[in-house]
Protein backbone atom coordinates (compact mmCIF):
# COMPACT_ATOMS: atom_id res chain seq x y z
CA UNK A 1 0.00 0.00 0.00
CA UNK A 2 2.72 1.90 0.99
CA UNK A 3 4.11 2.00 -2.82
CA UNK A 4 1.12 2.39 -3.92
CA UNK A 5 0.25 5.50 -1.81
CA UNK A 6 3.61 6.96 -3.19
CA UNK A 7 2.15 7.73 -6.71
CA UNK A 8 -0.55 9.90 -5.19
CA UNK A 9 -0.70 13.63 -3.57
CA UNK A 10 -3.26 12.67 -0.41
CA UNK A 11 -6.09 15.70 0.45
CA UNK A 12 -8.35 15.97 2.90
CA UNK A 13 -10.53 18.07 3.61
CA UNK A 14 -14.30 18.90 5.89
CA UNK A 15 -16.88 16.78 3.55
CA UNK A 16 -20.21 18.91 4.53
CA UNK A 17 -18.71 22.36 3.40
CA UNK A 18 -17.61 20.49 0.02
CA UNK A 19 -20.70 18.76 0.08
CA UNK A 20 -22.91 21.71 1.08
CA UNK A 21 -24.44 22.76 -2.52
CA UNK A 22 -24.89 26.55 -0.83
CA UNK A 23 -20.83 26.54 -0.82
CA UNK A 24 -19.07 28.30 -3.58
CA UNK A 25 -15.58 27.81 -2.84
CA UNK A 26 -13.35 27.19 -5.76
CA UNK A 27 -12.46 23.87 -3.89
CA UNK A 28 -16.16 23.10 -3.23
CA UNK A 29 -17.28 23.46 -6.69
CA UNK A 30 -14.90 20.92 -8.33
CA UNK A 31 -15.44 18.14 -5.67
CA UNK A 32 -19.18 18.50 -6.19
CA UNK A 33 -18.35 17.98 -10.03
CA UNK A 34 -16.79 14.15 -9.15
CA UNK A 35 -18.63 14.09 -5.23
CA UNK A 36 -20.69 10.91 -5.08
CA UNK A 37 -19.52 9.12 -8.16
CA UNK A 38 -18.13 6.01 -7.80
CA UNK A 39 -16.78 3.54 -10.23
CA UNK A 40 -16.59 0.59 -7.46
CA UNK A 41 -19.44 -0.57 -5.89
CA UNK A 42 -19.53 -0.43 -2.59
CA UNK A 43 -22.58 -1.04 0.22
CA UNK A 44 -21.73 2.47 1.67
CA UNK A 45 -22.32 4.35 -1.83
CA UNK A 46 -25.62 6.96 -0.96
CA UNK A 47 -27.51 9.05 -3.38
CA UNK A 48 -25.74 12.02 -3.36
CA UNK A 49 -22.62 13.91 -2.60
CA UNK A 50 -21.00 11.64 -0.41
CA UNK A 51 -17.65 10.76 1.54
CA UNK A 52 -14.96 8.16 0.19
CA UNK A 53 -11.90 8.57 -1.43
CA UNK A 54 -11.48 9.90 -5.14
CA UNK A 55 -8.37 10.11 -7.32
CA UNK A 56 -8.32 13.08 -9.83
CA UNK A 57 -6.32 13.95 -11.78
CA UNK A 58 -4.55 17.84 -11.83
CA UNK A 59 -6.91 18.67 -14.58
CA UNK A 60 -9.86 17.85 -12.35
CA UNK A 61 -11.31 14.31 -14.30
CA UNK A 62 -12.16 11.87 -11.71
CA UNK A 63 -10.03 8.78 -12.46
CA UNK A 64 -11.89 6.34 -9.75
CA UNK A 65 -13.03 6.71 -6.67
CA UNK A 66 -14.75 4.25 -3.72
CA UNK A 67 -16.60 4.60 -0.56
CA UNK A 68 -15.44 2.07 1.92
CA UNK A 69 -13.17 1.62 5.13
CA UNK A 70 -11.20 -2.15 3.47
CA UNK A 71 -7.63 -1.11 2.55
CA UNK A 72 -7.93 -4.03 -0.09
CA UNK A 73 -10.73 -1.93 -2.29
CA UNK A 74 -9.35 1.32 -1.41
CA UNK A 75 -6.03 -0.03 -3.38
CA UNK A 76 -7.66 -1.48 -5.99
CA UNK A 77 -9.24 1.69 -6.66
CA UNK A 78 -5.84 3.07 -6.81
CA UNK A 79 -5.11 0.75 -9.39
CA UNK A 80 -7.43 1.74 -11.42
CA UNK A 81 -7.06 5.00 -11.47
CA UNK A 82 -3.27 4.89 -12.17
CA UNK A 83 -4.41 2.76 -15.22
CA UNK A 84 -6.89 5.40 -16.31
CA UNK A 85 -3.85 8.33 -14.96
CA UNK A 86 -1.44 6.66 -17.57
CA UNK A 87 -4.24 6.16 -20.46
CA UNK A 88 -4.99 10.49 -20.15
CA UNK A 89 -1.33 11.12 -19.79
CA UNK A 90 -0.27 8.90 -23.48
CA UNK A 91 -3.15 11.11 -25.07
CA UNK A 92 -2.20 14.28 -23.52
CA UNK A 93 -5.40 15.43 -21.25
CA UNK A 94 -4.84 15.47 -18.05
CA UNK A 95 -2.77 18.86 -18.08
CA UNK A 96 -4.96 20.55 -20.46
CA UNK A 97 -6.35 23.10 -17.94
CA UNK A 98 -6.06 23.74 -14.07
CA UNK A 99 -9.05 23.22 -12.57
CA UNK A 100 -9.43 26.47 -10.05
CA UNK A 101 -7.45 29.58 -11.97
CA UNK A 102 -5.35 31.52 -10.16
CA UNK A 103 -4.10 31.00 -5.96
CA UNK A 104 -5.92 28.71 -4.39
CA UNK A 105 -8.00 30.89 -1.55
CA UNK A 106 -8.44 29.53 2.08
CA UNK A 107 -12.04 29.23 3.26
Amino acid sequence: MQKLASQFVAAADASDRLQSKACKDEDALLFQKFGGKFTLPSQRNGGGIGQGQYAVSPSGKLLASCATPDPKEVAEMMRQALAKWKGSRAKGDCYRRHPTPGPFKKP
